[in-house]
């Protein structure tokens, strides 16, 4: 039994050091994941190594190739499409709960994250910038108090960082969008607070549309 529960929190955390990996693009799209290599770096057997792999590629962050190995999941831009119009039910959700819920403490640390950040934006500021970005969801959706709300953005962000580590739209077009849902919470409405986390998502939903249009009409021509 305690060799059970050892191997198993092996897995855990090579699963969680192989996900932060994929996130943070060390292990890009369509990368080859060499277990053995994995397993020295990390100090462990290939056992809980491929375990993590399986776990990963439940969570479709992985995909196996028979007689290949594991490769790090290419995601199109209709799966992130598709994963963007999810989010932007289950933040619009949060945003709701979040607005009732939150203690005025959490809203001003909420409200005080975008403070430092007047566009345009350097380099610097726009990294700085999307680690906010990052805390300012995860913040409103851990205010929503809701578990099941939590586990579900978890898995959406995994999906959307994997794809593409950082900003999709300029802090110019979002830091008002990120206003507005403060302002709403700060007021205590509920469903200002939800339609304007949707509308937020929404607009990057248009705008990875558009880039899809735009990939179609060049292949035409």
């Amino acid at each position: 039994m305690v060799r059970r529960i050892k191997v198993e929190s092996v897995t855990d955390m090579v699963k969680q050091r192989l996900r932060e990996m994929i996130m943070e693009g060390e292990l890009a799209p369509g990368t080859k994941i060499l277990q053995d290599q994995i397993a020295e770096e990390l100090g462990v057997s290939k056992t809980p190594v491929l375990k993590a792999l399986h776990v990963l590629e439940s969570e479709n962050l992985v995909v196996s190739v028979p007689r290949r190995g594991f490769f790090v999941r290419k995601f199109t831009l209709e799966e992130i499409a598709d994963v963007f119009a999810v989010r932007e039910v289950i933040e619009g959700v949060a945003a709701e709960e979040a607005a009732a819920a939150m203690t005025d403490k959490e809203i001003k640390r909420l409200a005080n994250l975008f403070e430092p950040f007047e566009p345009p934006l350097d380099e610097e500021a726009t990294k700085a910038y999307a680690a906010a970005d990052k805390k300012f969801h995860n913040l409103i959706v851990a205010a929503s108090r809701n578990e099941f709300i939590q586990q579900i953005n978890d898995m959406m962000n995994v999906l959307s960082i994997s794809f593409q580590p950082g900003l999709l739209r300029s802090p110019e077009e979002t830091i008002p969008e990120h206003q507005r849902i403060v302002e709403a919470i700060e007021d205590r409405d509920p469903l200002r607070a939800r339609e304007a986390a949707m509308d937020h998502l929404y607009r990057t939903r248009i705008w990875l549309a558009e880039q899809m249009r735009k990939r179609s009409s060049s292949l035409e021509r």
